[in-house]
């Protein structure tokens, strides 16, 4: 149980950035009219729909997953707002003790499941209590030292140690809640209800009736996903939007008169792991963070990044680090062509603390680095951190580790993209965790 003397938490906003530049104008879109009309059916494209995708949500990071689970069929104790503000989603308000070690969470008496069975904090144990090793949110329940339904509508969480930050990271789009934590019947809280799944191709989701959201949120009858659509069904009229279009596609698209692009920044980052023998050796290491073309990566919409998972949402991201050809000349005849080595996407959190949690976790791009005890000290200390100052200067610390000590580099931020019909219109304000307005698409777009 929380013991006496909690007390409410309210954080800053932590607001992403709008495009803005030689591009602005041809990505400019319109904000959502004061009197939209309701209805229809939003049909969309998306990248990286796979035939191993089910509604178990510990693996979700690929778009499809994230737009039918968190942005439509199930919800989270918390939502970050497009404003980058922290708010209550199926958890009514929340509060702490003076650590920030203990959280109490009051859940909404007026939420059921979409079989009408009521949600109970029974259930929220349940479908946290899922993500052990191996789940992209582990670095979250893994701060859990113990978690219990206090009543049918309260939840008790300690945590192993302090963190003031805690109820954002509950917003992670794998946090989603199911009915006894069972997710094979594919049954939340969300706006949209399933009505067929076919794992990597499609998805059909209806609206439900009487839902919680009413008037907030929601504005369409029903939702069709479709995976690996491509621009010329968008230009066909087959599809209402697009996500995460590629800037050399969305150059073009920009010209189509029936079309706008939503371009956002957040925490997404490009990064290119490096080859132990490279990461290890400090200055052969220095060599390749000045041997990959940062500024010619980041294209006309991305921005030069330091070598960590922080992004522009959080921080400023540090000077240009100048292209020394001749660095990559030389590490090319030692067996280093970096030009050569993959590039990944990584979808960095909101808040600091989320973004190298999550990037140091088991599988992530500083594994090795979750393992240093000086990093786990910071990063401890920045979660039961309150005072600003002193919070920045952790972050500094961290992002210089993951400098000199990462085994990967994290040139640029990348922007995401989307496309979409002039038929649609959004609020004037993104969500920039994910493309799509923060994947929310189903549930903040609507018809004009």
């Amino acid at each position: 149980m929380v013991e006496s003397g909690l007390r409410p938490i309210q954080r800053i906003s932590r607001r992403g950035l709008i495009a803005s530049g030689m591009f602005a104008g041809l990505f400019a879109a319109a904000g959502k009219p004061v009197a939209a009309s309701t209805g229809g059916v939003l049909r969309l494209g998306l990248p990286d729909g796979s035939p191993t995708d089910s509604w178990d949500p510990r693996g979700h990071s690929g778009l499809f997953m994230q737009v039918a689970a968190q942005g439509a069929v199930y919800d989270c104790l918390t939502e970050v707002a497009a404003s980058g503000e922290l708010r209550g989603e199926l958890a009514e308000s929340w509060e702490s003790d003076r650590s920030g070690t203990r959280w109490r969470f009051q859940l909404r008496r007026d939420v059921a499941f979409h079989d009408g069975q009521p949600l109970t904090a029974a259930d929220v144990v349940a479908s946290l209590a899922i993500h052990g090793k191996g789940s992209l949110a582990a670095f979250v329940v893994g701060q859990i030292a113990d978690l219990q339904a206090a009543s049918a509508h309260v939840v008790d969480i300690t945590l192993h140690a302090p963190n003031l930050d805690f109820p954002f990271l509950l917003a992670a789009p794998q946090l989603t809640i199911a009915p006894a934590g069972d997710f094979v019947v594919a049954i939340g809280t969300g706006l949209y209800r399933v009505e067929h799944f076919t794992p990597g191709r499609s998805a059909l989701l209806a609206r439900v009736q009487g839902h919680y959201k009413d008037g907030q949120a929601g504005w369409f009858d029903a939702v069709e996903l479709t995976a690996h659509a491509d621009v010329a069904a968008l230009r066909a009229g087959q599809l209402d939007a697009l996500g995460d279009v590629p800037e050399r596609v969305a150059t073009d698209l920009a010209a189509d008169h029936r079309l706008d692009l939503a371009v956002t920044r957040g925490g997404q980052k490009m990064v290119v792991p490096l080859p132990p023998a490279l990461a290890q050796d400090a200055a052969l290491r220095g060599l390749a963070a000045r041997a990959i073309d940062r500024t010619g990566l980041a294209g006309a919409l991305g921005l030069v990044s330091g070598d960590h998972p922080l992004g522009p949402a959080q921080v400023p991201l540090p000077a240009t680090l100048a292209y020394d050809p001749d660095a990559a000349t030389f590490l090319a005849r030692h067996g280093f062509d970096l030009s050569a080595l993959p590039q990944q996407r990584f979808a960095g959190g909101l808040t600091e603390d989320w973004a190298f949690s999550a990037a140091a976790q088991a599988g992530a791009p500083l594994q090795g680095l979750g393992q240093d005890a000086q990093f786990n000290a910071l990063l401890a200390a920045l979660r039961a951190e309150g005072g600003s100052a002193a919070r920045a200067d952790m972050t500094a610390q961290l992002q210089a580790l993951a400098e000199t000590r990462g085994a990967a580099l994290w040139p640029v931020a990348l922007p995401s993209i989307d496309a979409h019909t002039r038929r649609l219109s959004h609020p004037d304000a993104l969500g920039t965790l994910a493309p799509l307005d923060s994947a929310r698409i189903a549930e903040r777009w609507s018809f004009a």
